[in-house]
């Protein structure tokens, strides 16, 4: 696959993702074509890159600890159910 460096992360991860999918038994070579002109883009996407990789990483921590919850907690008062339903 061969991508033109821009400013656009998510642009960029799409096109990845579209070559690379999950179950994917070959590998998958990707290509940033850039210039000199282009490098401030191409940072650009390296550090929205290191962002989401931190983003989903406290998704699936906050996941992990949202199966501990505990679903046994004792309600003292009853519910009222609106009316219309």
């Amino acid at each position: 696959m061969t991508h033109f460096a821009d400013y656009s992360f998510e642009s960029f991860y799409q096109a990845v993702r579209r070559c690379w999918r999950y179950g994917q038994e070959h590998p998958v070579t990707v290509d940033l074509i850039t210039t000199p002109g282009g490098l401030n883009a191409l940072k650009a996407m390296e550090r929205k890159g290191e962002q989401a990789d931190r983003m989903f990483g406290a998704l699936t921590a906050s996941m992990r600890d949202a199966i501990g919850v505990r679903r046994d907690t004792p309600y003292d008062s009853d519910v009222e159910v609106p009316p219309w339903l």
